[in-house]
């Protein structure tokens, strides 16, 4: 029997943070989420800036 994945949408943040935890330390964990959030912040005021403009 063929296994079947949720589309990604549907994989929920418990699911993918189990994932990762069972490949990476904590620290690593927090690293990527302090740079996922510090991207977000400079993408967001781009578009802050761009709707000014």
């Amino acid at each position: 029997m063929q296994e079947s994945y949720p589309a990604p949408a549907i994989v929920s943040n418990r699911e993918i943070a189990q994932e990762l935890m069972e490949q990476k330390t904590i620290k690593e964990l927090l690293f990527e989420a302090e740079s996922a959030n510090i991207y977000q912040s400079v993408i967001g005021s781009f578009e802050r800036e761009k709707t000014i403009k």
